[in-house]
């Protein structure tokens, strides 16, 4: 197999070293606080979308509204599994250095154990 020749490609000239570009400046607020901020007024307005009492099926707005109020609901049922799942990873993450110690205490004291019966075996010998 050929290696291929890439001036084939380059037309004579090399190419432009790839350029990085440079952060926009955002304004002062921080990205955190400006989530927070509009996270809750998005709570805030579905739970007004889920206050409002469904009118007759009869009703031009039933539909409208009855598929408003479950997008609203599947959107905040969604997040709160996500929030959930994620905190149960946390839990999870946090048994393993009390796993650890535990081990390192069970390992000395089979350790201590152990030194012991060697002992006595000695002393039996005797």
């Amino acid at each position: 197999m050929r290696e291929i020749d890439l001036k084939y490609f380059l037309d004579g000239e090399e190419p432009e070293p790839f350029k990085v570009p440079v952060p926009v400046p955002v304004d002062d607020t921080p990205l955190g606080e400006q989530l927070e901020r509009v996270a809750k007024t998005a709570l805030n307005k579905l739970d007004e979308v889920l206050a409002i009492p469904l009118p007759d099926p009869s009703d031009s707005s039933f539909g409208n509204l009855s598929r408003a109020q479950t997008a609203a609901a599947n959107t905040v049922i969604g997040a709160q599994l996500r929030v959930d799942e994620t905190a149960m990873r946390i839990r999870q993450d946090d048994v393993m250095p009390r796993l650890l110690k535990i081990l390192d205490l069970e390992s000395r004291k089979l350790a201590t154990l152990e030194g012991q019966v060697s002992q006595v075996e000695i002393h039996d010998e005797k």
